[in-house]
């Protein structure tokens, strides 16, 4: 997954150049750049999650699937039998 692009350098000098004073702009984006990846992190185990779940339901529409052609089958057989 491509990280999120997060220009800290710039982040704090638009703060500083907004009245904030460095130690506050340096401590603020940290705090931001944490939030981040905690964020892409969160993403990737949502990501995990769906992939695993639809990995499940293609699984169990196959096996159904399946499980109908053979039924199908039966019947058409069953059918050309009585022929």
């Amino acid at each position: 997954m491509n990280s999120l692009a997060f220009d800290t350098h710039r982040a704090v000098k638009v703060l500083c150049e907004a009245g904030a004073a460095e130690p506050l702009a340096e401590a603020f984006v940290e705090t931001i750049g944490d939030a981040k990846t905690d964020l892409e992190t969160e993403i990737v185990e949502v990501r995990t999650d769906l992939e695993a779940k639809i990995d499940e339901v293609q699984t169990g529409l196959r096996a159904e699937i399946k499980t109908e052609i053979g039924e199908s089958e039966a019947r058409v057989q069953a059918k050309i039998n009585r022929l």
